[in-house]
């Protein structure tokens, strides 16, 4: 059965809701969700980006400086599009709080010049899909941006407002140029100039190192990461999460590498490292092992 974000939404909830359920009938406060952290050496930074003039938040999660502790954690879902999450996925909005993610919201940058990655989520989602392996890049010396595709994503605007998917149209292609979009406003943060309407963190502009640029994205992003290659040879790399690579057009051959990354599992079902995992690439010349749990990843390139 195909990953779904219900699927995954039950799987991250039945563990701590049966551990309080054991512990006590009555709870004065919901269960808070947690995160795996990080393992990297970097602290995590992270912004939010309004970028007003296309009406679409976006984050920018970066290494920082030690004196990050001092700054508050960032909440992986503001509370009202959480909620609004939970319920039109059949889950009672108050069954539990949102973990807190390991960024610390505003702190500085750590000076350096980091690669660049930019991650699409998928359909009727939201730009905290992949926080985990945001803030795990970022602890290893990256840039993440992160985007909500406007009207298909659950987002809570800086004055209040709150947005969830709703019937207009958008394809793979639109989360692409979404993606895009927001690429061009990451040169202008390069280039000194503030595209957004939030304060951003100091030393930003000068770690954006974007020479190197790599794109990845799950299910309908992960489609979207593809059909950025395609049309924009800036990005140099990508990363598709159970992408059906199903659009109009579809994604052509690329001639840089980009990794499918897929599971066939059932509910609650832990893969095991002899079955085939469905990793695959599809890189124009670039080859790619699968990992195996316990090991290093690895990956060879015949150019």
């Amino acid at each position: 059965m195909p990953l779904t974000r219900r699927s995954l939404l039950a799987a991250g909830l039945a563990v701590p809701l049966a551990t309080a359920a054991g512990a006590s009938r009555v709870t004065a406060a919901p269960v808070r969700l947690t995160l795996p952290a990080p393992t990297g050496p970097h602290p995590v930074g992270t912004v939010s980006l309004h970028l007003a003039d296309r009406s679409t938040m976006a984050s920018v999660w970066y290494p920082a400086t030690p004196g990050a502790r001092h700054y508050p954690r960032t909440p992986w879902m503001p509370a009202a599009p959480l909620r609004a999450l939970l319920e039109d996925n059949g889950f009672d909005p108050d069954v539990a709080a949102g973990p807190l993610t390991s960024g610390r919201d505003g702190a500085p940058v750590r000076p350096g010049r980091y690669p660049v990655i930019l991650f699409s989520h998928g359909a009727n989602g939201h730009r905290s899909e992949a926080t985990v392996v945001a803030q795990e890049l970022v602890s290893h010396g990256y840039v993440v941006a992160t985007v909500d595709h406007p009207h298909d994503a659950y987002v809570e605007f800086p004055d209040g407002r709150l947005a969830v998917p709703d019937d207009e149209s958008t394809t793979p292609w639109t989360h692409a140029d979404d993606i895009l979009f927001v690429l061009d406003r990451l040169e202008k943060i390069a280039a000194g100039r503030n595209p957004g309407h939030l304060p951003l963190p100091a030393g930003l502009a000068a770690a954006l190192d974007l020479r190197h640029v790599g794109v990845y994205g799950f299910s309908k992003g992960a489609t979207a990461a593809a059909l950025v290659m395609n049309v924009d040879s800036r990005v140099r790399a990508g990363l598709s999460f159970d992408g059906p690579m199903e659009s109009g057009p579809r994604p052509a051959a690329l001639d840089r590498p980009f990794m499918l990354m897929t599971a066939q599992t059932s509910t609650g079902s832990t893969p095991h490292p002899s079955r085939s995992s469905g990793n695959s690439c599809a890189d124009g010349g670039s080859t790619c092992r699968p990992r195996v749990p316990g090991t290093a990843p690895t990956a060879t390139t015949s150019r």
